[in-house]
This record gives structure tokens, sequence and C-alpha cells, in this order.
């Protein structure tokens, strides 16, 4: 179970990092916008290499980015970093 916890705290905090919303779009064009970008699935996400492929990839503005990581190398401190950057 804490496993998803945190796999659902990484993907809520990636999806506020890029303003995407969960659940749906509040308006048409945000739909749009998040229709036009690609889904990426980064695992281990939370770790060093990781962390920084999503920085670049959602710098980009062309991509929503979803972590997957079991904090097994890693540690939620490195998701707060991301999230202040």
């Amino acid at each position: 179970m804490k496993s998803m916890n945190i796999f659902l705290s990484i993907v809520s905090l990636v999806l506020s990092y890029t303003g995407v919303s969960a659940f749906a779009a509040s308006t048409p064009a945000a739909a749009a916008a998040a229709a036009q970008l690609r889904t990426v699935l980064v695992t281990g996400g939370a770790g060093y290499i990781g962390s920084h492929t999503c920085l670049e990839l959602l710098a980009t503005g062309k991509y929503n980015v979803v972590v997957i990581d079991t904090l097994d190398n890693s540690s939620e401190e490195s998701l707060k970093r991301v999230k202040e950057l």
C-alpha cells in the first residue's frame, strides 16, 4: 500500500508541476493543449538521472510525464526538490 501511495503522490507532483489536471481539463483550450502533448512514462523518476530526465522533458513543453519509482535507491526529498525547480 505504501508503494501505491508514493506512486500517487509522484503522479500528483508531476501533474501539478506541468499544470495538467489529473481528471479533466477545465476549458476546451486546456483540453486541446493536453491532447497535443505526448505522455512519457519514466521509471525511476525520483532518482538522480530520472528526476533530471523528467525536468528536461517537462522543460520542452511537449510532454506529460508520469513517474513510477519504488524509492529503493532514492527518497521523497528528491521529489520535493523537483517540485521547487
